[in-house]
């Protein structure tokens, strides 16, 4: 399922069928980014991301900019290997196509350009107690059960890392999560506390039951699907 290179830019894992030479081209495609300060989404010590067009489609690279050279336990190597388990579970995460170790020891990962629908801003959009914005914490509720009845700790639960694609909401963050045996109660009040932080203030009574309510029978009824 894994293709590895060792090219001028350092070390390559890429997702089969995925060409390197696509890779090294969107690879080009961000740095030049940079240089031009065009199509940024984050610029940070640590973590930043950009937008790449090519082929009449786009991509997302997220670089680790000082990752440190610690083999296997590199974050942006966990990142990776996170993206492909969570991948296989049916958890809905953008498909991860290719990692590099670089030379300069940055890591960089390409993924899906998933657009930018972020959760919290359009439930912040829509007013308190509509239909729509009941539908997309209906929505929300379904999806942490579903990541729960997979017995997985999401690492960083919020609205900003939760983004809409169509119909369906999808986690975009992969740096951190746990695969457990059982999940125990403070682990699922854990993510939980971490997304009603993150819901906007203007958040109702209503809206707070109905998630929790959601989410409830979400984990009773552990064998559906985040659509369902």
């Amino acid at each position: 399922m894994i293709d590895k290179y060792r090219t001028s830019y350092g070390t390559w894992e890429i997702l089969k069928p995925f060409p390197l030479e696509l890779s090294e081209e969107i690879l080009k495609k961000h740095l030049s980014n940079f240089e031009k300060k065009v199509n940024l989404i984050k610029v940070d010590h640590k973590r930043q991301l950009s937008r790449v067009f090519l082929n009449k489609r786009s991509y997302i690279v997220k670089e680790f900019r000082k990752p440190g050279p610690w083999w296997i336990f590199r974050p942006d190597h966990i990142s990776w290997k996170n993206s492909q388990k969570l991948y296989s579970l049916g958890i809905p995460v953008p498909k991860v196509y290719a990692w590099l170790k670089s030379r300069d020891r940055r890591g960089f990962i390409i993924m899906e350009d998933l657009g930018d629908q972020v959760l919290k801003s359009l439930i912040a959009q829509l007013k308190p107690g509509s239909e729509q914005r009941h539908l997309l914490i209906i929505k929300l509720s379904n999806l942490i059960a579903f990541v729960h009845s997979k017995n997985i700790i999401y690492g960083d639960m919020k609205l900003t890392n939760i983004m809409l694609k169509g119909s369906s909401l999808f986690l975009v963050d992969m740096d951190k999560i746990k695969l457990k045996r059982k999940l125990k109660v403070k682990d699922r009040a854990y993510n939980l506390a971490q997304v009603i932080i993150s819901f906007p203030e203007d958040l109702t009574k209503e809206e707070f039951m109905l998630f929790l309510e959601t989410y409830s029978q979400g984990i009773e009824n552990a064998s559906c699907s985040p659509e369902q």
